[in-house]
């Protein structure tokens, strides 16, 4: 009888030890095969250049992107992240979203207007709290740095009235 009682009080530990473990590791999503997100830096793109390609504070930029799953498998959804940090390291911008990824690619859209004058690293993130399971953890980040000058900075072409 004790034996038969020390053997389910060891298998009622075995399950809640494996129940345990498996309850810290799930809370991310398990694609079936192969999910691979990564960032196309030659679909970013900003409007609100002027002609010298700079871009000037107080005027809103439309910064898009495309996110594409490179892998066999699709996923549900995804999160992304776009944040913007300035030249002393502060967080100035920041915008995240979540969408259906049951399709290829999906492009991401975010409005920023840089305040100030200064150089600013846009920072994009896809799957960013790291909840799907992907072939390739490590192509989900991609940088870029822009300059910003002063509302004032830009220069215009006047023609005078004689020519």
């Amino acid at each position: 009888m004790q034996l038969q009682f020390q053997f389910h009080v060891n298998y009622l530990v075995i399950v809640f030890g494996i129940f345990a473990i498996s309850s810290v590791i799930v809370p991310a999503i398990y694609a079936e095969d192969d999910v691979d997100l990564v960032w196309l830096a030659e679909t970013i793109k900003i409007t609100g250049a002027s002609e010298s390609a700079t871009y000037k504070a107080g005027q809103t930029l439309s910064i898009s992107a495309d996110v594409q799953n490179i892998g066999k498998e699709n996923t549900i959804t995804a999160q992304f992240r776009l944040h913007v940090i300035d030249e002393q390291v502060n967080t100035v911008f920041q915008s995240s979203n979540e969408s259906e990824l049951e399709i290829e690619s999906v492009s991401m859209k975010y409005d920023w207007t840089p305040e100030m004058r200064g150089i600013y690293k846009l920072v994009f993130d896809a799957d960013f709290a790291n909840q799907i399971v992907e072939k390739n953890e490590d192509n989900n980040h991609f940088e870029m740095t822009i300059k910003v000058i002063d509302r004032e900075s830009v220069l215009t072409k006047s023609v005078s009235s004689d020519g």
